[in-house]
């Protein structure tokens, strides 16, 4: 769907005019200190088997080292552009699953609070202290 608006100020470019394939993306944020190769790995053939008969391989690309954790960014094609969102869902879940059974973690955010009281930080010894 493009709002009228789009359709009138910009260019539009239909990327499906002759081909029916459309990308589905997913990403994932994986523990720092996990090994990289099994991780892309375990993507990889997550991926793979969600979508054997696609005329593209998949793609995992190692995407950025972020706060909390390494990204990833895993993309399958579908020739199915009305299921893109179910597909991606079940490739989110072939994802999780596969980190699971590979014991791959995934991070949750990771924020360190340094506490300052009048002027000087905040010891553990200190807390809860007047």
């Amino acid at each position: 769907i493009i709002p009228n608006s789009a359709l009138v100020q910009n260019t539009i470019t239909n990327f499906t005019l002759r081909d029916s394939l459309i990308r589905i993306r997913a990403t994932v944020s994986l523990a720092y200190g996990t090994d990289l190769k099994k991780a892309h790995d375990v993507l990889y053939q997550a991926a793979s088997i969600l979508a054997p008969d696609a005329p593209n391989e998949p793609r995992v690309l190692l995407t950025e080292f972020a706060d909390s954790g390494v990204r990833f960014e895993i993309s399958i094609w579908t020739e199915n552009a009305w299921e893109s969102r179910r597909t991606r869902s079940e490739l989110n879940f072939a994802i999780y699953d596969a980190l699971q059974g590979a014991g791959i973690v995934i991070p949750f955010p990771q924020r360190d609070v340094h506490l300052i009281r009048d002027g000087r930080p905040v010891s553990p010894a200190d807390h809860g202290t007047e």
